[in-house]
């Protein structure tokens, strides 16, 4: 575990209290913020590692929050935490440089996998012996991994990579799935185009099919990538 701190930015205090519980009790050295002006000063005094944003503040933009933090500190890898409904949102956010999102309510159990991964690849040197040699094209920490298995998903990703047919990624939540998506867009020729994702937990089944014209028509020169369909 990264000895960085965890910076969450939230403000609402009785939401605070109970994500700040969830991970403390996972281990997490955990520095809290209310606001814009805070949450700049708690990364100016402490450089976190990751900071988990509510998109829902008070006053300001949690999006505005988000921008002015990578401003200054564009390490930092900002985990968002939306409501359902909110999808333009988090496009917008991962766009403007979020590392990860979750969707509320908020599971445990997917909270402590997205600040781990996150974490990971905060902590994670380029010559890592454990880690898939980074490609020339890569914007992203390698993939970790050199098992036999591992090695299959290698060759898989390099495979997907070649071809414009759509690409069905599974497996349980928090294996990597959303990772596998970035690495297979920013080696394909569609790198220089947006990555657009949509949950679609976060949507009614026909808010999913107008959600996706929508988002097809951004992702155009790039890629769309529907989670949980």
């Amino acid at each position: 575990m990264s000895e960085r701190a965890l910076l969450m930015i939230e403000s609402l205090p009785s939401l605070g209290k109970v994500y700040q519980a969830v991970l403390t009790g996972a281990g997490y050295r955990v520095a809290t913020a209310r606001t814009r002006d805070e949450a700049l000063a708690r990364c100016r005094t402490l450089r976190p590692a990751v900071a988990l944003l509510d998109l829902r503040q008070s006053g300001v933009s949690g999006l505005d929050v988000m921008r002015a933090c990578l401003r200054e500190f564009p390490d930092i890898r900002f985990i968002l935490v939306a409501a359902h409904g909110t999808v333009g949102r988090v496009v917008e956010a991962m766009r403007a440089g979020a590392f990860d999102y979750i969707v509320t309510p908020i599971d445990e159990k997917q909270l402590l996998s997205a600040i781990a991964n996150a974490m990971i690849a905060d902590s994670l040197p380029a010559s890592s012996p454990t880690a898939l040699p980074p490609h020339p094209q890569d914007r992203l920490p390698p993939f970790l991994g050199t098992s036999e298995p591992m090695r299959t998903v290698h060759d898989r990703i390099a495979a997907a990579v070649r071809t414009d047919s759509p690409v069905l990624i599974h497996g349980e939540s928090g294996t990597g799935k959303t990772r596998v998506a970035n690495l297979i867009h920013a080696r394909s020729d569609r790198r220089d185009g947006p990555l657009v994702v949509l949950d679609c937990r976060a949507l009614e089944r026909d808010a999913v099919e107008r959600a996706f014209g929508d988002l097809a028509d951004s992702a155009v020169a790039g890629t769309l990538c529907l989670e949980e369909i």
